[in-house]
């Protein structure tokens, strides 16, 4: 990965860009930095109801 997106201590830290990661498990993502207002930007959430009642 680049230096210029991701440091020796965010790799340390398992950070990683997601169009480089290949995951063979569950994933679990984060915005991180800069890209946390333009990502989230005008998104509304929904809690998920429950279908099994």
């Amino acid at each position: 990965m680049s230096r210029a997106h991701i440091s020796e201590a965010e790799e340390a830290q398992g950070v990683v860009l997601a169009c480089r990661a290949a995951p063979t498990d569950d994933v679990e993502l984060e915005v991180v930095g800069k890209m946390q207002k333009p990502f989230f930007k005008g998104l509304s959430f929904q809690v998920a109801q429950d279908s099994t009642k």
